[in-house]
């Protein structure tokens, strides 16, 4: 009797392993019964993250082209039915995929075919949105980032209905080629990119020449939180300065003039920022010779196509926009000429130029 005891507790043990292991293997929404005949179906996530690239134009400084903020390193993916609750969510691993230009993940979640599920995702997020119920909870997620790693901004992709052409639902709980679709998102960043591009300094005839230094540059009221989706609320703005020591020389009396940027330059993020009372400014800190001078001067964002209005009313920058920055330092022993060209691509590269 004894022994016919173990027999049946070993029995047990090994079946409950066993499921536990299948359950391990196969990610669906908790909350549905899936033992029901209904059919099954599984998503799997292909993510586009295009990044702030941008290229040189007619009017923009030569260079090589540079993509900023491109990486993905988590991403929540939820889907949801047609009132656009949640029905399932994962927090996915993704691999880049060099020949693609895509990030694409081996996991697939398992939910019940229904004809109106959409699917959403949020990058790098900073919020907590496994407790999220709704599309509307998750848009009005606060996200927040002091810190602003490149490597790791914020982006979301965009509500979209799953297209079940060619896949057939299966009464099975086993993945097959037939039941499983794969989701693609294109996600943009919730932040602006302001760069300090170049720092041209040049003598007028007859001047005195002198050395001149870029010491540092600061950045005011960058704003720290945002939406996931939607405008926050002025009132709610985190406001934070970030300052760079630079220290470069940008000329030289015996050499003439260098770009002290030409190899790494300083590179500053913000959340939306439409509040002109702390409107998002740099400061530029240089010595001619051994005086000390400032300069500050408002970043704004494109109020239209082609329109870039200097404008203490519509101080502000924009989410996915890149504000690329030039000085035009000139010199005479009497005054000196302080001109600062913001070169502003948005994610189609669209540029726009103007003087502030």
């Amino acid at each position: 009797m004894k022994l016919k005891k173990i027999l049946l507790l070993m029995m047990s043990c090994l079946l409950g392993f066993s499921c536990s292991q299948l359950e391990d293997s196969v990610q669906h929404d908790a909350e549905q019964d899936l033992s029901t005949t209904a059919g099954h179906v599984y998503l799997s996530l292909a993510l586009d993250s295009p990044g702030i690239e941008t290229k040189s134009g007619t009017s923009a400084p030569a260079g090589t082209n540079h993509s900023i903020g491109q990486a993905v390193n988590a991403c929540a993916l939820f889907i949801f039915d047609a009132s656009n609750q949640v029905v399932a969510y994962r927090d996915l691993t993704l691999t880049y995929q060099e020949a693609t230009n895509m990030y694409t993940t081996n996991q697939a979640i398992l939910v019940k075919y229904q004809e109106n599920l959409k699917t959403f995702v949020v990058a790098n997020s900073t919020a907590s949105l496994a407790a999220c119920a709704s599309y509307e909870e998750v848009c009005a997620a606060i996200q927040s980032d002091e810190l602003f790693d490149a490597d790791n901004l914020v982006k979301t992709g965009t509500l979209q209905t799953v297209n079940w052409s060619g896949i057939t639902p299966s009464a099975s709980t086993v993945q097959t080629a037939e039941n499983t679709v794969t989701v693609h998102h294109t996600v943009s960043q919730l932040t602006a990119a302001i760069r300090f591009n170049a720092f041209r300094v040049s003598f007028a005839e007859g001047s005195r020449i002198n050395e001149v230094t870029v010491n540092s540059v600061t950045l005011k009221n960058s704003n720290t939180q945002s939406l996931t989706k939607g405008d926050l609320a002025v009132s709610s703005y985190a406001f934070k300065d970030f300052e760079e020591t630079i220290n470069k020389t940008a000329y030289q009396p015996a050499t003439g003039a260098v770009n002290p940027f030409a190899d790494e330059k300083p590179l500053f993020f913000s959340f939306r920022n439409t509040d002109a009372a702390h409107a998002v400014e740099m400061t530029i800190h240089f010595t001619i010779g051994d005086k000390p001078y400032e300069r500050s001067y408002v970043i704004n964002r494109a109020t239209a196509a082609d329109d870039f209005a200097n404008n203490s009313n519509h101080a502000y920058v924009n989410a996915g926009y890149l504000y690329d920055l030039i000085v035009n330092l000139q010199i005479t022993d009497v005054i000196v000429d302080f001109e600062v060209v913001c070169y502003t691509r948005d994610w189609n590269y669209n540029e726009i130029t103007i003087p502030l």
